[in-house]
Order: C-alpha cells, then structure tokens, then sequence
C-alpha cells in the first residue's frame, strides 16, 4: 500500500555523498538520522563494481568523513574522532582489515592530504598558542569570552578564539608524533596537495586587517623549503580557492567568484598554468555560475562541495547551476566556453561526484524531487549513464511523493519569473484545499530540482505547495539576481503575490480563504514584509527571521556588510546612516499585520539573532495579533537542516499544527 509522507520519515531515509573509486569499487559515504541517540550516523559504505554488492567499511563509530583514495590506489583515507572526541586521520587497506588512526593530533584535524610517495600525511590544526589544550567545558563554571576583531563569531563556528595558531603539520605514517611545517597569521583553508607531494596549496584572507575587505588569495607552499608562491596575485580583489591538479601537476584548477559585485558576481572556475603562470577563467560569462548554491532543501548531509576535478591533463568536469538544476558539465583546457558540452542534465541535482581510477566514468550522487538519494554512473566517452546503488528505493516506491508541475510567469516589470507547485496528494478526489506558499533563504540562493522532505510532508497533509524563485535568486542571470539589491520588499514582493496569483488560476480548487505562507531567514524576512503589507493570508509562520535590519546591523555574524551590499548596494555604510535599514525593516510597518503569527527562532543563531525574533513577537503582541513564539535551545540558523532529529520534527509539527488550528 502506497503511504503518504509523514514528518518522521526523515529517520528512514538516507543520504548519499562524497564518492571516491578504486578500479573495483566505490566508496561513499552514508548518513540516516537516528531516533533514539537524536543524532546523525554517518558510515563508510563500499559498492563492488563487479558484484553489486555494498559493505561497510571504517571505524563504524559513526563518526567517518573526508573519504579520499591514496595515489597509489592502495589506502582508503577518511577522518574520524579518536577516544577524545577529536578528529583524526584514519587509513585502511583496500585490501581489507581494520582502519588504523594515523595522526594523534591533541587539537584534532581540521583538514588533510596524503603524500603515498612519501608516506606522509600533511594536516591542519588549530593549537593553542600556549600550547595547552583547553578544558573540558564545565557548565557549572562556565569560561568568559573575549574578542577585539569587527569580525568575532559565525553562525556555524560560534564565538572564535583569539589564543589559536593556524598551522599545517607534516605526519610521517607509523610515527606518533608530527613537524609543523607551516604557520599563518590568520586562519586559512588547506587545499590539495600536487601528486608529486611537493606543492601544498592554502587560501587566506588578501587583506586581513581591512574591514571591508573579503579577498581571498591562494597560495603554494613548497613542502621542501617552506617558500610559499602566491597564484593568484592577477586577481587581488577575488576571493579564490583551490580545487585540484592534473595528474602532471602543471596545472591546477580554482573556483570563486571576483568580488566584483558582492554577493552576486558568479562563482566561476579558473585554471592556473605553473609554467607562465597563467591564471584564466574557464567559464568567463556573467550567468555562469559553478558549484552548488541549491541551498533551499532538507535532506542532503555531509556533502564534499567538490566543485571541478580533471580528468586528464586537459580534460575537467565541473558541477554547473542553470535555472534550478545542477548538472555536469565537461571541458578540455583550452576549450571556449560554447564547446563545453553537458555530461549529466535534466530535472535533477548532482549532489557529489567523483572520477573513476581508470578516467573513463565519473560516479556521482543525485537527488531529485522524488528521488531521494542515489549513486550513478556516466562513462565520459559515450554518455552511457546507469544507477548503481539507490538505498532509498524502497521508500520511494511505497511513498506518495509528488512530482511538482513546473511554470514560468510573468511578474511586473515583464520580469519572467519561475516556480514549482505541489498539489496535495489525490488532489483529483477533493474538491477543495489550502495551499503553503513557501518562500526561500538567501535570497542568493535557489529552489530546485532535488529532494525537500518538508515540502513532501505537506502535500501529503493535504496542502498545495508553492515553491517560486523570485528576483534575487540564483541561477538566472546576474541581472535577475540584481534586481533585488537596494530593492528588498518591492519587486521580489510583487513576484510572490503575482506567483501566488498564478498559481491560483493554475489550481481552481484551491481554497482562496484558506492561503498560508512560511519561510525561513530571507524567506522569514519576506513573511514579516507581506504580513505587513497584505491580510490574505490566513495564518503565518516566520522561522529565523528579520525584523528589524537596524538591530541586525551589529549583532548578525554578516551584518555590517551585508546588509550595505542588498540594502543600498553599497560596499559600505556607516553606522549613523541608518535610513536605509529602517525602510526595509518589517517592523516599520507592523501596525498593519492582522495576520496570526508563529514565530521560530534558534537560540544559537548568530547569522539572523534570536532578538529578531523576540522584537517580532513583542511588537505583534503589543499590537494585539494572535502571536506565538517557540525557541529552540542549542540549535542554530541552518536547525532545519542539520539541527537536532528531534527539533526538527518538533519544527514541523509546529508548523502543521499553526495552519491546521486556521483553518
């Protein structure tokens, strides 16, 4: 019997990512919440290339990540937490046996590569500069926190420590202890390692001490002499990151974005030529945009971000975003960007990918409005694709998961703007029904094609779903993305009435009294704006929301500068100049909201602070509008995604149960 989609299905269904392969096997890694530890249990699975069959493999703690293959195809590398909690450096033989720890690091590993050759592990941490590791939190004597930087915490990391060193450490394997070999002022994200293990790459801020500035420039590191070449000096004002080098190690690719335009110059794939010391963009068009920004879903875990990886010496594969979809694309060095040609398209989102040991194939992890989770296969000579493994088969066969009809509209300004929408499920056998309009994040970010669980629970509840990218989001261009910069609450506002206006003359049995909205930090500020400019609405639920942008300027993780780059589109903005802030804060205009409100807010969220939500649920209560707010202790501003199992669900249920009590 086909089932509807219940909001503790999450435990049941899996996510796939970060495949890496040997000539007869792929590995990746497996992630399913769990109930009863209220956790998330992450493990090593092995698919036979030849039997089909899948093992586990790792330490089976849970705990496994950053799957990688050594050079010499001989040792399957990954981190996991020794006896202490920290992460470490783990191999295993391809050829079976037990996993053993490789680094004792008492600070952890944040970040590795593995010279085969050489037999040693090169590792970034974070030691104190005392030297002494940090006690174990006691709540009952908690510690003070200091801060002296404009920029002192993030939504991800917390509060950041002043008293750490930012290093990379030579592990030679079978040792116990490691050399550092490397130090930066600053913090710094370690990159791939060249095959023949003597140029080590690293990102760090261009300009540490200037406020406003957010280059990132890369470096080579010479694991012999310790000089360090910086690669991408041509462009000092972009924030550039590297990828991977071709087998040859005379090239080596890097993704990011110019910084041209804040917050909206496309991320774009480079490639840097050691020999004349070329650095060139592979994709030099405005509305390209590489790597994955389908940020608006529930489900994906511990994605690698693997953006490009080549091939060969010349041929690359990078992960492109076109209008909602995350496709495949590849290229040879050299190449225009007219003959790049798409290797894996259509209504879906690759979610990871990797390349075959013999360079023939690229494995890869998909997901899709009614596919959870899978693995595939694509040979690169012929285009031949062919599923390998879907553990969420199951599942998606005895589940009533609706495939959404797709529409394009015209907005006002003869904007086109698009969308999804999910009738409720059996939508031909009732007569009438409400629908959700649900509004994304960003809004530098995207619906798209690939799985939303919470989405599917509410069709399955009886609830169309509205899902529209409107101006602001990616993948349409740079300049639909413009058109909300300096404009929040106008023609974005115009694009989900109109949207919703659509959709009703799509859908006649639709319930026209009975029309709820919801979203999430820009989609919360975006339910705030329209609660405050419209009463259609029968109920609303605002989750990490924005009231007040002036409050936000000071406390958010981001928001001394970016609320100058989508309010004014100003790079800056002093602190007295606050005009701006308030003619786009909600709360100017909460005298007009009659709209019954929940509000959800986590008490951890450093990028859209609880207190915005707090003076949302005061000024709507003072102005006597039904209104409930709920916390949530411990989580922070991604909680329905990878928040707590249990307060996600308890996140859903409120939702359900805000709209099902208006009815």
């Amino acid at each position: 019997m086909v089932q509807p989609v219940a909001i503790t299905d999450l435990y049941k269904l899996v996510s796939l990512a970060q495949p890496v392969a040997t000539p007869d096997a792929v590995f990746f890694l497996q992630t399913q919440m769990r109930e009863q530890e209220d956790d998330y249990a992450t493990s090593i699975q092995r698919f036979d290339l030849h039997t089909h069959a899948t093992t586990t493999w790792g330490t089976l703690s849970g705990k496994d990540n950053a799957l990688a293959i050594s050079d010499d195809q001989r040792v399957l590398t990954f981190t996991s937490e020794d006896t202490n909690h920290q992460r470490q450096v783990f191999a295993q033989s391809l050829t079976g046996g037990s996993p053993v720890q490789i680094t004792f690091d008492e600070f952890g590993v944040s970040a590795y590569d593995w010279d085969a050759k050489h037999q040693v592990v090169y590792y970034q941490s974070a030691p104190k500069k005392d030297g002494k590791r940090p006690p174990k939190a006691d709540p009952k004597r908690p510690q003070t926190i200091s801060y002296t930087k404009t920029i002192y915490k993030d939504n991800d990391l917390g509060y950041f420590a002043e008293d750490e060193r930012y290093v990379i450490k030579k592990q030679i394997i079978g040792h116990k202890t490691a050399t550092e070999i490397f130090e930066n002022p600053e913090k710094f994200s370690m990159g791939p390692l060249s095959h023949d293990g003597r140029l080590l790459t690293y990102s760090t801020a261009g300009k540490p001490d200037d406020d406003n500035d957010f280059s990132e420039l890369t470096y080579a590191l010479d694991t012999e002499s310790g000089t360090k070449t910086v690669l991408t000096g041509s462009l000092m004002a972009a924030s550039l990151s590297p990828v991977g080098f071709n087998q040859s190690d005379t090239d080596l690719l890097l993704w990011g974005t110019t910084n041209e335009i804040p917050n909206i110059s496309a991320s774009h794939l480079y490639n840097y030529h050691f020999a004349d010391q070329q650095l060139t963009d592979l994709t030099p068009d405005k509305d390209v945009v590489v790597g994955d920004m389908i940020m608006n879903a529930d489900f994906q875990q511990n994605l690698s971000g693997r953006v490009a990886a080549f091939v060969s010496d010349q041929q690359y594969v990078y992960i492109q975003l076109s209008q909602g979809t995350l496709r495949l694309m590849t290229a040879t060095l050299g190449d225009s960007l007219n003959d790049h040609q798409e290797l894996v398209s259509g209504p879906r989102h690759v979610t990871d990918f990797a390349i075959s040991a013999d360079h023939d194939e690229v494995f890869f992890t998909q997901s899709a409005w009614t596919t959870v989770a899978k693995l595939s296969a694509i040979t690169l000579k012929d285009g031949k694709e062919r599923d390998l493994t879907d553990p969420n088969h199951h599942y998606e066969t005895t589940h009533q998961l609706v495939e959404p009809l797709r529409f394009t509209f015209t907005s006002d300004d003869d904007v086109e703007v698009p969308g999804w929408y999910l009738p409720p499920i059996d939508a031909q056998a009732k007569t009438n029904y409400p629908v959700i309009l649900y509004i994304h994040g960003g809004p530098g970010a995207n619906y798209g094609e690939t799985f939303f669980h919470e989405l599917q629970f509410h069709a399955s509840e009886g609830y169309g779903v509205i899902a529209i990218n409107p101006r602001g989001s990616t993948s349409y261009g740079q300049e639909f993305q413009l058109g909300v910069i300096g404009h929040y609450g106008e023609g974005d506002y115009a694009d989900l009435m109109n949207g919703l206006d659509y959709v009703l003359e799509l859908d006649p049995k639709i319930d026209q009294d009975r029309l709820y909205v919801t979203g999430g930090s820009y989609g919360g500020f975006m339910t705030n704006w329209i609660e405050g400019h419209t009463n259609r609405f029968k109920a609303a639920v605002t989750a990490r929301s924005i009231a007040d942008w002036i409050s936000m300027y000071g406390t958010s993780d981001i928001g001394y500068y970016f609320l100058p780059w989508e309010l004014t589109g100003e790079r800056t903005m002093k602190a007295t100049d606050l005009t701006p802030l308030w003619n786009a804060s909600p709360l100017k205009y909460v005298a007009n909201v009659s709209t019954p409100t929940l509000i959800l807010h986590s008490e951890r969220d450093f990028r859209c602070p609880i207190g915005q939500g707090e003076e949302w649920y005061t000024s709507l209560k003072l102005n006597g509008v039904e209104t409930k707010m709920v916390r949530f202790p411990g989580e922070n501003h991604d909680l329905s995604r990878i928040g707590k199992p249990r307060f996600r669900i308890e996140r859903m249920q409120r939702i359900h149960d805000w709209f099902a009590t208006h009815q």
